[in-house]
């Protein structure tokens, strides 16, 4: 006879729990190597977002005071901070769990996120759930699963309800994918362009995401570890094919630990299961209401709540690739220019390259593709306030003057057609003025 899970979300054991914290604690160290180098670019009075601005913008307000990225914009100080986060990482890696570790990680790295709202991308989100389910679990295991539980779900159906549509079910949608070189690998995109991969692969995609978790949370155990085995995988592959950062590992991860906890076990007396669960599921519904303007076009109201796990990072639907419609290449340029002689473009990001590689391979790191992603690709109605947009114009002309050149513009290039030329429009241009000098000089 098939024993069932003793409860109604995922379920955890000592050995699922230590290797969901080491991959934590691992994402936490290698975010951080890639965030060393964006420093000056990102968290100075300098940079693309000066602390003035971001205080004027972030969801916490008045707030923002209680994280500690806020305190200051010196270089060094941010290092501080990194350094400190780098020795809890290590600290929880090597089985120093307590709450006070944990606690001071997340808080960490939620005043990262806050201060660098514009560059974030799943990875960070998924890397906040995981570090605040790990911090809940050492007081309530039960609501700790119901938290990660109830926000797996939402994201997930999210991310398949959004690509359930014609281009994904046809196959048409990953060649797309390995055809446009946005954040792939040269193994996707010899694999994705292949006609019969992605026919097969394609139309499973949504599936997957809408179903499986779910799947994963049934009260069989057979059930779930099937379930979780297919997500592991899913995660794996995704790993290997593009370029999303520590993403994939630790959603991988995530399933690889709940492979971990599907140990047969007694299941509770009815009465005592019903009644332990009864907050646990108030919370899962209270988490579903409150993503649910990502699922529906209609809203629930809830009364503010979207705040609270926006500042967390947990109120990020997941999209990747979701608008597929006939094309999806798209380069974004920032180009410095000499008025004076217009045949003189230098991409800002990259002096040294002039040529036509995709400027994606050319970014310092990852995140400035999600910087101009969030500034430059959403529609009007998601774009951040106008005064982001002059703060990141204003960084690139101290770069383009240093150069002796004149003008900024972004650029992007829309390719329409696989083997068609590239229409440009300009989504922001600016005239460049050297900064005025003291009179003392």
């Amino acid at each position: 006879m098939e024993r069932r899970s003793n409860g109604l979300f995922l379920s955890w054991n000592a050995q699922s729990l230590a290797l969901l914290a080491r991959a934590a604690s691992i994402c936490v160290i290698a975010d951080l190597f890639d965030r060393w180098s964006l420093i000056r670019d990102f968290l100075t009075q300098s940079g693309v977002l000066p602390l003035e601005l971001i205080s004027s913008v972030t969801p916490l307000g008045k707030f923002a005071f209680i994280l500690p990225h806020f305190w200051a914009d010196a270089p060094v100080f941010h290092q501080s901070l990194m350094v400190l986060q780098g020795v809890l990482a290590v600290l929880l890696f090597v089985r120093a769990r307590s709450a006070l570790c944990i606690g001071l990680l997340f808080w960490l790295h939620i005043s990262q996120m806050n201060r660098e709202p514009f560059l974030l991308y799943g990875g960070d989100s998924l890397l906040s759930l995981v570090l605040g389910f790990l911090l809940i679990q050492k007081f309530s295991s039960r609501v700790a699963s119901a938290v990660l539980s109830g926000f797996l779900i939402t994201l997930y159906f999210h991310a398949g309800y959004v690509k359930w549509s014609a281009p994904w079910f046809s196959g048409e949608a990953l060649s797309l994918i390995g055809w446009s070189g946005v954040e792939t690998t040269p193994l996707a995109e010899s694999l994705l362009t292949r006609p019969w991969f992605s026919g097969i692969f394609s139309p499973l995609v949504p599936i997957a995401e809408i179903f499986l978790p779910a799947l994963a949370l049934c009260s069989k155990n057979r059930v779930r570890s099937v379930a979780a085995a297919v997500l592991l995988l899913f995660h794996l592959s995704h790993a290997f094919l593009f370029e999303l950062g520590f993403f994939p590992w630790l959603a991988a991860s995530i399933w690889g630990a709940s492979l971990l906890s599907q140990a047969p076990t007694e299941p509770l007396p009815q009465r005592l299961r019903a009644r332990s669960n009864l907050l646990p599921l108030l919370i899962f519904l209270l988490i579903f209401l409150s993503q649910s303007r990502f699922l529906f076009p209609w809203r629930i109201q809830t009364y503010g709540l979207h705040t609270p796990f926006q500042a967390l990072g947990w109120d990020r639907p997941w999209g990747f690739w979701a608008n597929i419609q006939g094309s999806m290449k798209t380069e974004i340029w920032i180009l410095g220019a000499d008025d004076g002689n217009p045949g003189i473009h230098v991409n800002l990001l990259s002096p040294e390259h002039q040529g036509r590689p995709w400027p994606s391979r050319l970014y310092p790191s990852h995140r400035w593709h999600h910087q101009l992603e969030n500034l430059f690709l959403f529609r009007t109605a998601h774009r951040p306030p106008r005064i982001v947009q002059d703060a990141f114009f204003e960084h690139f002309c101290r770069r383009a003057l240093s150069l002796k050149l004149s003008s900024v513009r972004v650029e992007k290039h829309w390719f329409p057609e696989k083997d068609g030329a590239p229409r440009i429009s300009i989504e922001g241009q600016r005239n460049c003025q050297p900064a005025p000098k003291s009179s003392a000089e």
